[in-house]
């Protein structure tokens, strides 16, 4: 009967260190959100893509707890200019569950309260790439990386099976049918 309180021992420390430690939010959410690819270097030839992006074709949000650990740190400088995938994550329990793709590929620079997107087409891409050099086009998104919530619930599972195979086995010891 130790074998399942242990495992679920460390279920319940992992599922308060990724409450502590996300940014996400507590309940049922689907947050636009802009995972870095790469960061643009400051190039006279990138000043049009930074006004471009300045002027921009929408704003995401911080998520509220990334919000406060962001403003301060983003006031003192000129922030660069980024390469970005815009994604929509939805997370429960501030634990991300699922997500794909909002807007693709995007410039972007984060501003005090939130990012400053610009989105970008396949001509802007190819003129991005000769311009810096770099290659985006063959990005894929690691979606992956946004699903680990769902180990969480394999771990339960997990957990029940133990559970009911010591209960299983203490019944069969003792003489309980």
């Amino acid at each position: 009967m130790i074998v399942p309180r242990i495992a679920l021992g460390l279920l319940a420390a992992a599922f308060a260190l990724a409450f502590f430690l996300s940014e996400r939010e507590w309940g049922l959410t689907s947050m636009p959100r802009v995972e870095e690819i790469d960061t643009l270097p400051a190039t006279p030839e990138l000043a049009a893509v930074r006004r471009y992006t300045e002027i921009g074709s929408g704003l995401l949000p911080y998520l509220p707890r990334e919000h406060a650990r962001k403003a301060a740190a983003l006031r003192a400088e000129r922030q660069p200019l980024r390469v970005g995938f815009s994604y929509r994550e939805i997370s429960i329990l501030r634990l991300p569950i699922w997500a794909t793709e909002d807007n693709g590929l995007v410039t972007y620079i984060e501003l005090p309260s939130w990012y400053q997107i610009a989105l970008i087409n396949d001509d802007q891409v190819r003129l991005l790439e000769r311009i810096s050099g770099r290659s985006y086009s063959g990005y894929s998104f690691p979606r992956w990386k946004h699903m680990w919530g769902w180990l969480f619930l394999l771990g339960l599972i997990g957990w029940y099976l133990l559970h009911r195979r010591a209960v299983a086995k203490w019944r069969e010891e003792t003489g309980i049918i």
